[in-house]
């Protein structure tokens, strides 16, 4: 009823015969009984030889659980051994022997020795399978299949954990084709290895899935793959086996697939502005449910409803709230109960919405037709150019500065002629409009100038810097450039603010007469009280090209510093040593570098001061210590064009003092030097550099 069938499978599968490794290729001959028959082939070990097949007993049938309880293999087979990462085969040199044992089938190595040479250790895999299932009705249409197994372990050595497995599988005929196909048992995601590293515990498997009732799948046979190490030590050759019973088709239903949600967008990387909408998608599987959407700004910690139930439909739209964050998440998850849920793979951004904020003018400047301002603006989230424009009539309308410009932050604007007191300036998207801003308040464009004429006229010129001139006798406009650069300051001082030295460059397009009074606001921020009282106002001459002190009054309160002059130019706010006095740009000089300097074994402090003299006791140079070394001090010479002695001569031995700035006016010690380079004499070699104790 079968048709043409295999002869071998046949003396296997129904009369039990254990052929592993004998290949049958010729049968010669048959009783007339038929319960004997003869032929030729390879025996298991590679030989040819005659074989004889006697037929005892009825012919088994394929049972709906193999039990083994008859001592029968039952028709099956081992397939052995396969390096489990290469999947390489190897013929061990002593294996697997498939037989049964206390009526269950046993895969026994006694013992197991893959090659007995190399000193290591591998993971072999062995393959069981059952007889030919297709002319049974009661291994097809199942939903799955069911076995009790368990292992013995007699390894001298042990064996590390995670090293044993059962994975169950099954060999399928696809009907529509004709094809073979081997399935394995999954999680629905992946691989399902049963651990098996516990010795001589029976575990009991079951194995459902939808495709065992596919009626295009025939069930051909059951396999059952089982993985541990194969010992490759002569020391450690074992005794192991492996033991497999009721292996039995299952009909009862299958438990119905699981319920299963996917976050699909945003599901990390994503950049969403506040205020635009977008799309939160996601994948679902057996579940109709309505869905409930959350978001976390914390990375998880919390989560705040977006939406409480909605159809699962796939998408919900969302306006982003105004929450932004770098570590934003999505969830979604089954209205009814919370589960299944999923969650974003990682973190997307919410992003504060795009804006402009004018900054200059904004409301107050007097800005004077024909003079150079810059409109100075931020955005957030937002680097498209913008369009610039500006108003006279408080807003009601408008003429353009500029149609598209860099959005850099900055933008120079030649003042037009067209005064007003009632002035804005527009800033916004160059595109659409949008964002924009307006200056806060009206300022004025002005025809005069922000110096008209007068007595004692003060000017705002910015920056808090204030001008007052004692006579103005015609109008025009007194401007302030701020720069970081310009002429290096005076041996032994510094121009504030330290580490960015600002330079004020103040001119006057008026007619003025009398003094100039300068006054500049500056920050202590980080000063002492000795080092603020160090503060001068300096102006740059040139010609001569030198700096001169102009301090007229220091105002620690309120923390403003003014001078007097008599003209305008570049001015800037010093500190200096306020204790060593000494005549500087007397001509020729000699540079000293100060490695290291010590007060009664202690570190100078920020404001100390150090000065050098001549053997006479002259002072010829000075630098205040602020904390970095090596410090720069500059010796000046006697200048020989004038009759009095300002300065050293050459060859004159150095000597120093240090002034304690935290001790008082008089606290100044002499100083001991030790030489790196130069002699102790002014003028020796290129410079001098040397530590000092005091």
């Amino acid at each position: 009823t079968n048709g043409m069938r295999d002869l071998k499978l046949v003396l296997m599968e129904h009369y039990g015969l254990d052929l592993t490794g004998w290949k049958l290729e010729t049968a010669t001959g048959i009783s007339d009984d038929g319960k004997t028959i003869v032929g030729g082939g390879t025996n298991p070990n590679g030989q040819p030889e005659a074989w004889i097949a006697r037929l005892t007993g009825t012919p088994s049938v394929i049972p709906s659980c193999f039990d083994f309880n008859q001592n029968s293999i039952q028709g099956w087979t081992i397939d052995q051994i396969y390096n489990t990462n290469t999947g390489a085969k190897k013929t061990p040199t002593m294996g697997f022997v498939l037989h049964t044992d206390q009526n269950q089938l046993a895969a026994t190595a006694n013992p197991l020795v893959i090659d007995g040479q190399s000193p290591q250790t591998e993971q072999y895999d062995i393959y069981l399978e059952s007889p030919d299932l297709r002319p049974s009705s009661t291994w097809q249409n199942i939903t799955g299949y069911s076995l009790d197994i368990k292992r013995t372990d007699a390894s001298f050595c042990g064996d590390p954990p995670n090293t044993y497995f059962a994975q169950l599988q099954v060999r399928v005929i696809d009907t529509t084709d004709n094809s073979e196909h081997v399935f394995a048992e999954t999680d629905g995601t992946n691989f399902v290895f049963h651990n098996m590293d516990t010795p001589n515990q029976q575990q009991h498997f079951v194995w459902k899935a939808s495709f065992f009732s596919d009626p295009k799948y025939q069930i051909k046979k059951i396999r059952i793959r089982l993985t541990g190490p194969g010992e490759k030590r002569i020391e450690c050759m074992d005794n192991r086996s492996w033991f497999i019973d009721n292996v039995c088709a299952d009909t009862t239903s299958p438990p119905p697939p699981p319920e299963s949600l996917k976050v699909v967008v945003p599901n990390g990387g994503e950049k969403w502005q506040v205020g635009t909408k977008h799309n939160i998608t996601w994948t679902s599987q057996n579940l109709s449910n309505p869905i409930r959407i959350k978001y976390s700004t914390d990375g998880g910690a919390h989560y705040t409803t977006i939406v409480s139930s909605t159809s699962n439909d796939g998408s919900y739209t969302w306006t982003i709230p105004n929450t932004p964050s770098t570590t934003c998440l999505v969830r979604v998850s089954d209205a009814t109960d919370g589960s299944p849920k999923d969650v974003s793979d990682a973190p997307f951004e919410i992003v504060a919405s795009a804006s402009l904020t004018l900054t200059a003018p904004n409301g107050g400047e007097n800005w004077q037709v024909g003079s150079s301002h810059n409109i100075t603006w931020t955005s957030q989230s937002f680097s498209d150019p913008v369009k610039l424009e500006y108003s006279t009539d408080g807003g009601t309308s408008y003429k353009t500065i500029v149609a598209s410009t860099t959005n850099d932050g900055s933008y120079g604007w030649t003042i037009p002629n067209d005064p007003s007191t009632n002035c804005l300036v527009r800033i916004s998207d160059a595109a659409d409009g949008d964002p924009s801003d307006v200056s806060d308040a009206v300022f004025t464009i002005s025809s005069g100038g922000n110096t008209p004429p007068g007595s004692k006229i003060t000017v705002d010129v910015g920056n808090g810097i204030k001008v007052t001139f004692d006579q103005v006798t015609s109008s025009g406009e007194t401007t302030l450039d701020v720069k970081t650069g310009g002429p290096p300051p005076p041996s032994g001082f510094k121009i504030m603010p330290s580490g960015l030295p600002v330079y004020y460059d103040i001119n006057t397009t008026a007619g003025y007469s009398g003094n100039i009074t300068i006054c500049i606001p500056y920050s202590d921020a980080g000063m002492t009280p000795a080092e603020e009282a160090k503060l001068k106002l300096q102006v740059y001459e040139n010609p001569p090209g030198q700096w001169k002190d102009i301090t007229s009054s220091l105002d620690t309160q309120n923390n403003i510093i003014c001078g007097t002059v008599t003209h305008l130019t570049l001015f800037a706010v010093m500190i200096g040593p306020a204790h060593f006095t000494f005549t500087s740009n007397t001509g020729e000089s000699y540079s000293i570098v100060i490695d290291n300097a010590t007060l009664d074994g202690n570190p100078l402090g920020n404001g100390d001061e150090i000065g050098v003299f001549t053997p006479a006791g002259l002072c010829v140079g000075a630098s205040v210590w602020d904390g970095s070394t090596p410090l720069a001090l500059t010796a000046w010479a006697d200048d020989g064009q004038t009759s009095e002695v300002d300065g050293y001569k050459t060859g004159e031995k150095m000597s120093f003092r240090i002034w304690d700035a935290s001790a008082g006016t008089n606290a100044d010690y002499p100083a001991t030097p030790t030489y790196s380079a130069g002699n102790g004499n002014f003028g020796d070699g290129a410079f001098a550099q040397l530590t000092l104790q005091a």
